[in-house]
């Protein structure tokens, strides 16, 4: 979401299994592994600590993943919509805004569970063949 202090990359690969190189490129530019996100079993969650320029002090999670999987079909509705209509955009935006207590006390996860308390998240999942709460059994 444009204007957060922690923001989302996304970068997506033709084939569900990302190249070596992007891999090793993002850890080279001290990105870490975290993890596989909820949304499509090839949604890979790099993240960094930025420590220059006006986001220093923050971190920047990249989502390495598959374009028209899951996760990648959620991340471009949600852009879209966010940049197409002002409610879309302030739904979200008060979603992260409330969930941001979650991120101030370390808890990633609570945040992101929270922060997808929002018609937009919920619409964008639901039009993506994805519902909530996620059977992690099922993913594609």
């Amino acid at each position: 979401m444009p204007g957060t202090w922690h923001p989302d990359g996304a970068i997506f690969t033709k084939d569900a299994n990302p190249p070596k190189e992007a891999v090793a490129a993002l850890l080279e530019s001290g990105f870490r592994f975290i993890g596989i996100g909820r949304l499509h079993k090839y949604d890979l969650w790099f993240v960094k600590t930025m420590t220059e320029g006006f986001l220093a002090g923050t971190f920047m999670k990249i989502h390495l993943t598959q374009l028209g999987g899951n996760a990648a079909n959620v991340i471009q509705e949600v852009r879209d919509r966010c940049r197409n209509n002002q409610e879309d955009f302030d739904s979200y935006k008060n979603s992260k805004v409330k969930a941001a207590q979650h991120m101030a006390e370390g808890n990633m996860l609570l945040y992101k569970q929270a922060k997808g308390d929002c018609d937009l998240l919920r619409t964008a999942h639901a039009n993506n063949g994805i519902n909530l709460p996620l059977d992690l059994e099922k993913l594609d």
